[in-house]
């Protein structure tokens, strides 16, 4: 599990949001019900037609705010409904894997890795998930990025 160090410049993540422990959330259901219903509205300002998953911290035990959307540009403000938030820049580790293993990457991430690296997660920057366009059908990977110092 050798992930790609990169860093990461700032962007705006426009989608919606949700507060949840994320070992309790029905992401499928935060998908469908929450984003899909307005994709069309936010993809014109995309600037990569990936969808991203970003956990910002809440400073509540076990709870992040989950948005769900499209890094966006040329937009100010939010439309009713949906969020329109700052991803600060990060230094982060990134991990390729399928929609498949998502869930078992995150663990090996946070169990196994991360503990013998030497770093330590950035509380400054949410951890994020990009779905690239494509995904779906297995031509390109979804990625993690946990942001490090």
């Amino acid at each position: 599990m050798d992930p790609e160090m990169r860093d990461r410049p700032a962007f705006a993540i426009l989608g919606a949001e949700v507060r949840v422990n994320p070992s309790q959330a029905d992401f499928a259901g935060i998908w469908q019900n929450c984003f899909e219903p307005r994709e069309a509205e936010i993809a014109p300002f995309s600037t990569d037609q990936a969808h991203y998953a970003a956990y910002f911290c809440t400073g509540q035990e076990n709870l992040v705010d989950l948005v769900v959307g499209m890094a966006v540009e040329g937009i100010m403000e939010a439309p009713e409904g949906l969020v329109l938030r700052q991803v600060p820049a990060a230094h982060e580790a990134v991990f390729a894997c399928t929609l498949e293993t998502l869930s078992a990457t995150w663990g090996r991430i946070y169990g196994e890795w991360l503990p013998a690296s030497g770093l330590e997660r950035d509380p400054a920057a949410p951890d994020l998930e990009r779905f690239p366009p494509g995904f779906r059908e297995g031509e390109r990977a979804v990625t993690i990025h946990v942001p490090v110092r």
